[in-house]
């Protein structure tokens, strides 16, 4: 029997270093994730 979590994907979402929230995937296949807190000095910023 398969659990259900192993099937899932390990591609979690980076971290902000700035405010610690996840970023948004990137817009492009292998380009960079950018911060998604609008109150984040980062905010739209490759991470």
């Amino acid at each position: 029997m398969s659990d259900m979590w192993d099937e899932t994907d390990d591609d979690e979402s980076p971290i902000c270093g700035f405010c610690g929230v996840s970023a948004l995937p990137p817009e492009h296949p292998g380009g960079p994730s950018s911060c998604e807190n609008a109150d984040c000095e980062a905010f739209g910023h490759p991470i």
